[in-house]
């Protein structure tokens, strides 16, 4: 019986799934910061994949390869999800494929948009899946699988300054869900925290080491607005935080501004009762020296 044929590496004319992949100017662009898959990446707690993501942020990754079935699946199926969430919600996806950066992070960080939604308000994701687990025979929910992107999700919503996000999801060629994921402050101050360690590894040259598994925001299926007047409570930390919001923003404009007299050779700075050190993932960490 006659061996499965290989397919060509080049073809005349072009890649013939192109239209689908990556192309090398979105490859390179992705290369010089940090984007929703690679927060998977990160928050899975998988050291190999972190690994060859830090070859990948160094350009000493391997070529870009043929993708498999699975991604360009989900690539194919983006605008069908879009038009299927609509017929089925009434909500309107618009920005699919949109491009959004930001440096606010002390690190370079990207947003590549499978669209937004609830009149641009909310961030939308798509993804096109298998019916069951991975290594198990459950039936793949849409808790599970919001949970598995929810680093992604979240960052996103960094990204974009929004604190709502929907994901909606093909679950192999029978089936349908959505939910909605609010931005949760304290899962975004961790994945900021290993973001922030990752790139100082990446621009130091030092390989990082694994990322622990961090537990996500609980499921929202349907998202509320809630008028919070009244509530004597919620009243006195907001006046807290209009009194105090820009001793805030000038305290983290300080400590970005310390943070920058460490060249890439200094393991400390100190003086004027303020110590800098770098850990040894390369993170940058700031002290009051005792007195």
């Amino acid at each position: 019986m006659a061996g499965k044929k290989k397919a060509p590496k080049f073809y005349e004319g072009g890649h013939p799934l192109a239209d689908f992949m990556m192309s090398e100017e979105d490859l390179a662009r992705r290369r010089l910061s940090i984007g929703g898959s690679d927060a998977n990446a990160l928050m899975g707690g998988d050291a190999q994949k972190i690994y060859e993501l830090w070859l990948e942020k160094r350009g000493e990754g391997k070529p870009q390869e043929d993708p498999s079935i699975n991604m360009l699946m989900g690539s194919a199926s983006e605008k069908l999800n879009a038009a299927w969430y609509r017929f089925k919600t009434g909500d309107i996806v618009t920005d699919m494929q949109g491009f959004a950066k930001t440096d606010d992070f002390g690190y370079p960080a990207h947003a590549t948009l499978d669209g937004l939604c609830k009149g641009g308000e909310a961030v939308w994701e798509a993804k096109h899946t298998g019916g069951y687990d991975f290594g198990a025979k459950a039936k793949r929910s849409i808790d599970t699988v919001r949970a598995l992107y929810n680093p992604q999700l979240q960052h996103n919503m960094m990204v974009t300054g929004r604190s709502r996000s929907v994901i909606s999801v093909f679950f192999d060629n029978n089936a349908w869900d959505w939910c909605g994921v609010d931005a949760d402050p304290f899962y975004q101050d961790a994945l900021r925290e290993v973001e922030s360690d990752f790139w100082a590894c990446v621009q130091l040259g030092v390989p990082p080491g694994g990322y622990g598994k961090i537990e996500d925001a609980p499921v929202v299926k349907d998202l509320r607005d809630v008028d919070m007047t009244g509530n004597n409570e919620f009243g006195a930390a907001a006046d807290e935080y209009l009194k105090y919001e820009s001793a805030v923003d000038r305290f983290e404009s300080a400590q970005s501004s310390l943070k920058s007299f460490m060249e890439a050779d200094m393991g400390t700075a100190k003086g004027y009762g303020l110590i800098i050190k770098r850990d040894k993932r390369g993170a940058l960490r700031i002290y009051k020296e005792k007195e």
